[in-house]
């Protein structure tokens, strides 16, 4: 009965058998075949490259993501910036001049409209401008207080607008102390 011819794959394998058999007689290193010396120090190199992408991968991810979350775009819309959110009268006479003045700019990019002007009390009076004010243009809210009362006093005012800080708090205070009498 005849034998059948051995596959390619047996063939290449009995090859690299009697190789590795000449190797381990030659001075080849840990006997390997020098084409197999050459195969494993490319899956090396495969192995390192495979895990300098990963890190490189990973390292772009951090850097987006973090761009992602400190994002400079400006916000589009109008935004109130006031010169001083708080009015010190100081100590005052019994019927002295009670007017202050908040001086704001709109720094943002639309018109800013002030909706409403909230007083804390009877006491204090606030007027400002119904008209919108442009970006980059100024506006003012006067504030009257009532110097009749004697005492220390601390009042807020609550603006309100179509800003994206669209309430923002205003405050005076002071002391009013009684007129001498005469």
């Amino acid at each position: 009965m005849p034998r059948n011819p051995p596959s390619p794959y047996r063939l290449r394998e009995l090859y690299f058998k009697s190789q590795m058999k000449s190797c381990q007689k030659s001075k080849f290193s840990r006997g390997l075949h020098p084409l197999q010396t050459q195969i494993k120090a490319n899956n090396l190199n495969l192995i390192k490259m495979k895990k300098i992408s990963l890190i490189l991968i990973f390292v772009m991810l951090g850097f987006f993501a973090s761009k992602a979350q400190t994002s400079t775009a400006k916000p589009s819309g109008p935004e109130v910036t006031f010169e001083s959110l708080e009015h010190d009268y100081g100590t005052i006479v019994q019927g002295a001049d009670g007017n202050c003045v908040f001086k704001f700019k709109n720094t943002g990019n639309e018109p800013l409209i002030l909706s409403d002007v909230r007083k804390s009390c009877g006491c204090t009076t606030p007027t400002w401008s119904k008209e919108p004010i442009l970006p980059g243009q100024s506006g003012e809210i006067k504030v009257g207080y009532n110097t009749n009362n004697v005492g220390t006093f601390s009042k807020t005012i609550t603006v309100l607008s179509n800003a994206l800080n669209a309430s923002v708090t205003l405050v005076i205070k002071g002391t009013v102390n009684a007129k001498a009498s005469e």
